[in-house]
């Protein structure tokens, strides 16, 4: 398993929406799944990228990611 993690978070309740695609171990594949997200009536969501090891939330990213 991947040291990092992305979760999909929900801007509103500012709470991870883990119950549906994430965590995955891909930034690119958390904000495919974030799009997938929108398409379902979650508007406003972010990826965060946590720390597996300590459980923390290392980063932010409220823009997509283009490779």
């Amino acid at each position: 398993m991947s040291e990092v993690t992305y979760v999909v978070r929900c801007v509103e309740t500012n709470k991870p929406l883990a119950g549906f695609f994430t965590p995955c171990d891909s930034k690119v594949t958390a904000f495919g799944y974030a799009k997938q997200l929108e398409n379902y009536g979650y508007d406003s969501t972010y990826v965060v990228k946590r720390d597996c090891a300590t459980g923390t939330e290392v980063e932010v990213f409220d823009t997509e990611v283009f490779v």
